[in-house]
């Protein structure tokens, strides 16, 4: 083995080091060396990894092969540890000729923890989406428009997962005859960089009928109409409230068929002022049922019969 003397190491800029078997420290460039000093100047320079680290260094030194490791730092609690770096970036080269590797370092701090921010703020986005009560989901841009992200609500919908459903194209998940119903809901989207929403039929994987609204959301900034970034979906299952809402109108029709039929005068109140009434009453009373509305029923009954009428409403 050649004596690591053999590189000009007072010259190589920045964070450099010649390591042997275990990591031991063989030779380093200046900027290593000022490094060292910062952290106390340990007799093992491996002080500085945390343990994780340490070992995956250790592991990847025993191969004579070049390899990439982003190297995570102790902080010592000190004042050093506002001047130290938290995080280097190893690329280490086996060089045969020396029997060592050498390897190069980089403080990429800064680029971790944004990551590790990114990554925290992605997590957090995650959950938020995951306890909305709403299928939500973005889809990238033309010609495909695949997935990209998709709450779990969104993708068991279309029989998927939270990492399934990524890369899927929009129109992939649906039936051609419903595609021929969202298509031009989607085109206005694109075309107008506005939100579009509609009703929409869909039976889901279990079989069940589902009436769903759909709004449809430019994912991109319509200041920059050339820039496609696709779009994003959000979904409300309103099958039970479409439900009753026809059972209700059921239910008005069929009262209504029985009171335009009834031969009988029928008058309905709230705290004896009249709300509606049919047209057999009308015709009784000889009066447009609008004229009707909002008067007291007293005022339709014999004077006679008045005071038993006013205990019947008093009792509700």
């Amino acid at each position: 083995m050649r004596h690591p003397d053999a590189l000009p190491w007072d010259q190589i800029p920045g964070l450099s080091a010649a390591l042997g078997q275990g990591a031991s420290l063989l030779r380093a460039s200046r900027a290593f060396q000022e490094l060292h000093r910062a952290f106390g100047g340990p007799a093992d320079w491996t002080d500085w990894l945390a343990e994780t680290s340490r070992s995956w260094l250790n592991a990847n030194l025993q191969s004579h092969a070049d390899f990439h490791l982003l190297l995570e730092l102790t902080s010592s609690g000190s004042s050093a540890a506002m001047r130290t770096p938290g995080w280097l970036t190893c690329n280490a080269h086996w060089v045969p000729t020396l029997g060592h590797h050498i390897c190069h370092f980089a403080d990429t701090t800064g680029v971790e923890r944004a990551r590790l921010q990114a990554q925290a703020l992605a997590e957090r986005i995650r959950l938020i989406f995951k306890h909305l009560p709403v299928m939500v989901a973005h889809f990238g841009p033309r010609p495909h428009n695949r997935c990209e992200f998709a709450n779990q609500q969104f993708a068991e919908l279309f029989g998927h997962d939270e990492h399934s459903i990524v890369g899927a194209p929009a129109l992939g998940l649906i039936s051609t005859k419903l595609r021929d119903a969202v298509v031009p809901f989607l085109r206005r989207t694109l075309r107008e960089h506005v939100p579009v929403t509609f009703p929409f039929d869909f039976i889901s994987v279990k079989g069940e009928p589902l009436r769903l609204e759909v709004t449809v959301t430019f994912a991109g900034d319509p200041r920059h109409a050339g820039v496609d970034k696709g779009f994003f979906y959000l979904i409300t299952d309103i099958t039970e409230r479409h439900k009753t809402e026809f059972a209700l109108r059921e239910s008005e029709d069929r009262l209504s068929r029985f009171m335009n039929a009834s031969e009988e005068g029928v008058i309905f109140h709230r705290d004896g002022l009249v709300t509606d009434a049919n047209p057999s009453a009308s015709r009784l009373l000889e009066t447009p049922i609008h004229l009707l509305l909002g008067r007291s029923v007293l005022d339709m009954v014999p004077p006679e019969f008045r005071a038993r009428a006013e205990a019947v409403i008093a009792s509700g």
